[in-house]
């Protein structure tokens, strides 16, 4: 049971890395952008590049989330998964969100690291 807890704790503090941390910086990196351009056009060349980008990049980060991290992302809350799940449609990553299948995905987790905490 205390496991549990500590694995949701550690769910959320995830979350608000990724929320805190990494969202800001991408637009901190906008920004910055922006502002030593001096026009607009620059800035609007490099978001349609992010934008190309982003499923590639975005689809090749959920699926390490949801395979190597799969009880991490089993224990996070379930808004942040809805969050991650918004652009899973245009990334084809809507079957890592299957209940079922990340239920399983975080069982075998479990098992690997449990396996190496005692020595089998």
């Amino acid at each position: 049971h205390f496991c549990e807890l500590a694995l949701d704790l550690l769910g959320i503090l995830l979350a608000v890395f990724i929320i805190g941390v990494f969202f800001p910086i991408l637009v901190l990196c906008f920004w910055r952008f922006f502002t030593d351009t001096g026009s607009p056009y620059p800035m609007l060349g490099l978001i349609a590049i992010y934008k190309g980008l982003d499923n590639m990049v975005g689809s090749a980060c959920q699926r390490f989330l949801f395979e190597a991290l799969a009880l991490e992302m089993y224990h996070t809350p379930k808004w942040f998964l809805n969050m991650c799940q918004s652009n899973a449609y245009f990334m084809g990553t809507t079957h890592l969100f299957e209940e079922k299948r990340l239920k399983e995905a975080a069982e075998r987790r479990a098992a690997k690291l449990r396996a190496r905490i005692t020595g089998d």
